[in-house]
This record gives structure tokens, sequence and C-alpha cells, in this order.
């Protein structure tokens, strides 16, 4: 088995076979070749992980566009907009020293032990159903949301279609918007973080990307 594609495919034709086989002998056949092939695809997939992860660690650009808080940052929006304010020379009193001394303040005064994409939030402490938030688990919460969002936005969809880009922070409802949006992704491997997904405060801010079942 040469590669992933071609995996899937055997696995395709050994399944066709199975259900029109009638002896047990040879059920058990098939089923031991699919058993070989799974393990052979996961080998695969373990392979390109350990590949990816040394990739990562060890390739040439910004050190500071591979480290956590790239990512963390997209749902912490009050120590994105300190990210943005701090290196540069404003001072207190200018509109930009002020956004971060509001900024500060907020982050002194919350305590969150979930946090929010900015197109994927509760509106004051209420899901788009009318839900209360806090009536979920913390690890429970985005998921409710994103379902909520995306049965709302899949209603006011033509196509009867949403989908949201985790990458993006984007919500699509039009199908041909988003298979332009994938497609602008995917051709751009290397912007994808490989393999990992990245969760913080109990919210996915980076998806995970394989590139074997790109």
């Amino acid at each position: 088995m040469p590669n992933l594609v071609s995996g899937n495919l055997y696995q395709q034709f050994l399944s066709a076979h199975l259900a029109k086989a009638h002896s047990p002998e040879t059920k058990r056949g098939i089923q031991l070749q699919r058993r070989r092939v799974q393990s052979q695809k996961d080998k695969l997939y373990l392979e390109e992980l350990k590949r990816q992860r040394v990739q990562q660690g060890t390739q040439t650009g910004s050190i500071y566009e591979q480290t956590l808080f790239h990512y963390h940052r997209r749902a912490m929006p009050e120590r994105d907009l300190l990210a943005q304010i701090l290196p540069t020379k404003s001072t207190i009193r200018s509109s930009a020293g002020r956004e971060a001394m509001k900024a500060l303040e907020a982050i002194c005064n919350q305590y969150r032990p979930v946090t929010c994409r900015s197109s994927l939030h509760p509106v004051n402490g209420r899901c788009v159903c009318g839900e209360p938030i806090d009536r979920f688990h913390a690890h429970r919460q985005w998921l409710h949301l994103y379902r909520c969002y995306h049965k709302r936005l899949r209603q006011m969809s033509v196509d009867d279609f949403a989908e949201f880009c985790y990458e993006g922070d984007l919500w699509f409802n039009n199908q041909n918007e988003w298979h332009q949006h994938c497609q602008d992704h995917l051709s751009k491997p290397s912007e994808l973080l490989c393999c990992d997904p990245i969760i913080f405060q109990n919210c996915p801010v980076k998806p995970g990307y394989c590139p074997l079942s790109g």
C-alpha cells in the first residue's frame, strides 16, 4: 500500500467483497486483510505526524508566529489588543494608551474558565437559542454555541448550508464561498498547523490539519 489514497480504495474494495461473501472462512480472510490495511494506514499517519512535528520544530520563520500565544490571542481580545499596542510608542494619554489601560483593567477583573471566538460567543450570557450558557459544563459550552449558531445560519442560507472556519474565525452559509475559502487555505499549507489542534480555556482556537487527508 504505497499511500493513504490507495489504502482507502483497497479498504472500499474489501468492504464490497465482504458484503458479498457467504462462507465464514472467506469473511474471516477479508476481515484480516482489512485489519492489515488499517494497521498500515495508522503507521502512515504516525510517520507523517512525527515528520510534521520535527519539521515544525526546525522550520525557519518568525519565532513569534510559532508561539502558542499567536493562536491563544484569537480567543483573548484584550490580550490581543495589548500585543498590538505595547510594541508601539504610544503614551498613556493617547487613544491607544487609553485602550491599553482599559484592556489591562478588563484582564485584571475577569476570570473565565471558558473563552470564546468573536464569531462564536454568547450574547449577554445567553446562547442564540436563548439558553443561559452557564447551564452547560465549561468544556461543552463551545459545542452548544457552535450547534446553535450552525442551525441559525443554516436556516438563513438559500443552500441550507453553514460551516465555520476556525482558522479564519468566519461563518459561511454559501457553499461556493465556503469551498473557495477552503481552497485558499489549502493552497498555503505551510500556514496551517499540521496535525495538532489547540484548545485554550475550553475553546478550540486552532484546528488540526493532516496533509495526508487533504
